[in-house]
């Protein structure tokens, strides 16, 4: 398996950095052996580009990286623990410092423990740094050079295609060949830019044999005169592609050197009369492009400019972003084929020649591998040619229980097909599609909650312009542009994404070493106890864990997993229906699972959980904690001495009814999530403290002193917030020291006002409108939420919100108008339930509905209403 080191040197080199620039003066006496790591790891960083390339042919050099890649993690690690030393070293000073008399005894002590912490972490420091000394040394060995920045990968062996096919082993591809063919005889519409149409799909679907069987279709030809293939790869070479698309076209050897002459030359070829006929319409197919480069294709499409109407390129890529770039035309997306050419197609490979029927027991077996293969044509082949020679019900069985990764290597090993996708990634990309192995195939994936997975991971960092989520967005984004994840259509309720099986064979092979999945009926034993198919061998320097959990009445057992000494993640997942009715992670389990001091990530949420143990304090390098939809009352003081702590996620947790005093000391707070936490009727005091908070899904605000709405008035970073309790707000200077103009980076909020009864029982309309009036955010506002709100008219400032585009009207009981020209033009959606006077207007298409005909979508209790422009 190859080792993916790059970004987490990134990390802990970003970390050295800002631990040198920031917190040096909080516990000094380190900052030598910090400087001296750093010019350490940062001479073996500027190699590793070379190292990570070269290891797939050297094990000594696979070795080393591994080697090095425990070293990295132990020295995030010392240094991670110098950082949050140093912050509760800082809240410590500051809350001593406001005492008028100190003890001489507690000054001593705290001395002498600092003394002592300073002592130890220098000690470690330059153990790590002898370690990666001697590591350097033996680096010298493999001959590593710097590479160039932007550098590509080397070139790796790929199988290279032709035009010619068999079609009489083709299944299933017939109406994809009536589309394309469509497709390309259609009517040319791109100016004087060729027509561009690409097939996109994962690894091993069949684009190729799609491409071929339309390119030698009889319709083709005929409208097609000139025809060209040629089989790009990764290495983009200008000269090289034009070369070959000359000698494609003629058929002949073409001697040019330069790209002036050659793409002369193949202008000529697309635009000269032949045979008296005048010119010809052409098909150029590009296949198996991997170039996302702009540059690239415009270099190569120049000599197509001059070509005849109607002339069209046909590209195969597996990556969406190729066919941004390239396309002219919408990409066609080639889906699987269907079970019945499946299986087809599996029992004339299995059987090679044999009557499937004198074996009804392999066929039995057989389609249930056909069904694991999920319509992959390469799998079917793969597996079927292996199997061809095979009889024995004991060798199909094997097959159809282990992953493609055990199988025998040889020529129907399907696995260097799939690992070309892989090899083509970005190193840190690598890192966050790996991470996917620790969800169950099949999983629904949400895209925030794996961006924020990747960021507490550390494989995602702010780039000094842009968040740490927008990097992550955009990560996300290049993995299903890739074809590595793909868009579940069949999820109605926002968007979905799932990975395909074989894809998820693929990240659990690379990274098998790093990765322990658990699921129920799993028994994880020590590598020299493996006893059977159901136990698994754990990888002793496996960090990152999860468990896989679909009974609510399982007895989770997690004694194995207690072997691994630096366990940095652990992620319960319960995939139930509803919320467990019992705490599914039993009291031991959670304990043991406490002791892992390491822990960045802890992801507890549908567990069942009904209390966290105190000795939560003690994991003081967690960054992640996800409690969601739990049954937890309170959270325990100590929590609050997580100084790392950067995302609290306590959605659904409809018994918490407090949280602890002390919260405002969790100073790294970016994401505190208590969205649905119903029984929560105030926030603790001086909240405020909490000014690196991007995400605040529910303020409650109160009545009392270092709870009341002004507690947000310095939080700036805000990109997400929530209010609720606003009843409590009863003037409009109160609601002015909320500060929302202040917060541009602000996107989404939600105003909520409590109703009594489900009435306006005590309620003053005219003193919501004041306040509402007086909340007036930044104009950059995007997604606007009103709920319960009392008075009956919208703020005057909406009209001037250019940027909204998203607006929720919901138990607004005393709205009677929408206003005349309230609404901001860039409105895309309103949704409106349970406001009987605007539904009323709705009924009857009164004038104020007349006004929003400029919203594209409009929801009023559920029921969508389409409006004539007026």
């Amino acid at each position: 398996m190859a080792v993916v080191l790059q970004p987490v040197l990134d990390v802990v080199l970003n970390n050295i950095t800002s631990a040198i620039k920031e917190e040096i003066n909080v516990i000094w006496g380190v900052e030598e052996e910090l400087e001296k790591l750093l010019g350490t790891l940062s001479a073996i960083r500027s190699v590793l580009a070379d190292a990570e390339e070269k290891q797939e042919t050297s094990q000594l050099l696979n070795d080393w990286l591994r080697k090095l890649k425990d070293v990295a993690y132990d020295a995030e690690d010392v240094v991670d623990e110098f950082m949050i030393e140093a912050v509760k070293k800082k809240m410590e000073k500051g809350s001593e410092s406001s005492r008028v008399n100190q003890v001489a005894s507690f000054s001593s002590c705290f001395c002498l423990k600092k003394v002592r912490f300073r002592h130890e972490i220098g000690y470690r420091m330059r153990d790590i740094r002898m370690r990666l000394d001697q590591i350097g040394k033996e680096g010298h060995d493999f001959d590593l050079v710097v590479l160039e920045r932007n550098r590509t990968t080397q070139n790796r062996e790929r199988p290279k295609s032709s035009s010619l096919v068999d079609e009489s082993v083709v299944y299933g591809r017939q109406n994809d060949k009536n589309e394309l063919i469509k497709l390309l005889l259609s009517d040319d519409t791109s100016g004087k830019h060729p027509s561009v149409v690409p097939i996109v799909a994962m690894g091993g679907l069949g684009k190729t044999t799609l491409a071929q069987i339309v390119y030698n279709s009889k319709e083709i030809q005929q409208n097609f005169p000139l025809r060209a293939w040629v089989c790009v790869s990764e290495e983009f070479d200008l000269k090289r592609l034009t070369r070959a698309i000359i000698e494609s076209l003629t058929g002949q050897s073409c001697d040019l050197l330069e790209i002036d002459p050659l793409q002369q030359r193949l202008k000529n070829l697309l635009t000269e009369e032949t045979s008296g006929q005048s010119e010809q319409k052409c098909l150029i197919v590009l296949d198996d492009m991997w170039s996302e480069n702009p540059n690239d294709w415009e270099n190569l499409r120049l000599p197509f400019i001059y070509r005849v109407r109607g002339s069209k390129i046909l590209v195969t890529t597996r990556s969406q972003k190729v066919a941004s770039v390239m396309g002219t035309m919408p990409p066609y997306n080639l889906r699987g084929l269907p079970y019945g050419d499946c299986l087809t197609l599996f029992m004339q490979k299995g059987f090679a020649g044999e009557s499937p029927d004198a074996y009804p027991i392999l066929v039995e077996i057989g389609m249930k591998i056909v069904e694991k293969c999920q319509g992959v044509p390469l799998a079917l082949k793969s597996l079927g040619g292996l199997l061809s020679n095979k009889r024995d019900q004991i060798e199909w069985l094997n097959v159809l229980q282990s992953p493609i990764w055990k199988l025998a290597q040889g020529s129907y090993d399907i696995l260097p097909i799939l690992r070309l996708s892989y090899q083509n990634l970005p190193s840190n990309l690598k890192l966050c599609f790996g991470y996917c192995s620790l969800f169950p195939k099949d999983y629904i994936f949400r895209k925030d909650e794996l961006i924020e997975l990747w960021i507490e991971e550390g494989y995602v960092l702010a780039d000094g312009h842009r968040e740490a989520e927008d990097v992550g967005n955009e990560l996300f984004d290049d993995l299903l542009m890739r074809s590595f994840l793909y868009r579940d259509s069949s999820w109605k309720w926002g968007a979905r994404y799932r990975m395909h099986d074989l894809i998820h064979d693929l990240a659990e092979f690379v990274t098998k070493e790093d990765c322990i999945r658990m699921e129920e009926g799993t028994t994880l034993m020590v590598p020299q106890r493996v006893l059977n198919s159901t136990s698994h061998a754990i990888p002793q320097m496996a960090r990152f864990s999860s468990f896989v959990c679909h009974n609510m009445l399982t007895t989770v057992d997690l004694d194995g997993l207690f072997t691994i000494k630096s366990l940095r993640t652990f992620l319960f997942l319960g995939l139930f229906p509803y919320r467990p009715h019992r705490q599914v992670l039993s009291k031991a389990n959670l304990d043991l699972l406490l002791q892992f001091k390491y822990l960045r990530v802890l992801k507890l949420e549908h567990s069942g959980l009904e209390e966290l143990p105190d000795s939560i304090g003690g994991l003081k390098f967690l960054k992640f904690v996800d409690l969601s939809y739990n049954k937890i009352k309170k959270l325990p003081p100590s929590i609050c001495s997580l100084y790392n702590l950067q995302r609290l996620k306590l959605n659904g947790c409809n018994y918490l009814i407090e949280l602890p005093e002390d919260t405002r000391k969790l100073i790294n707070l970016r994401y505190l999530d208590t969205e649905k936490c119903t029984l929560l009727k105030h926030m603790p005091p001086q909240i405020g403290n909490l000014r690196k908070l991007q995400i605040l899904s529910r303020f409650v605000s109160g009545k009392e002193i270092g709870q009341k709405i002004a507690e947000l008035k310095d939080m700036t970073n805000l990109r997400l917030l929530g209010i609720s309790g606003l009843e409590s707000v009863v003037t409009a200077e109160e609601a002015k020291e909320a500060a929302l103009k202040n917060k541009n980076h602000l996107n989404q909020l939600h105003l909520e006002w409590t109703w009594i009864k489900g009435t306006l029982d005590g309620r003053d309309g005219n003193t919501d409108e004041v306040v509402l009036e007086s909340l007036s955010p930044h104009v950059t506002l995007k997604s606007l939420s009103l709920y319960g709100y009392a008075g009956s008219r919208l703020p005057s400032w909406l009209r001037n919100f250019t940027s909204l585009q998203n607006l929720t009207l919901y138990e607004c009981r005393g709205l009677a108008s929408l206003g005349e020209n309230v609404l901001p033009p860039s409105l895309q959606s309103l949704n409106i339930s349970l406001c009987p006077t605007l539904h009323k207007r709705c009924k009857r298409n009164g004038e104020d509905w007349l006004k929003i005909s400029h919203v594209s979508q409009v929801c009023v209790n559920g029921e969508y209403v389409r409006f004539q422009a007026s």
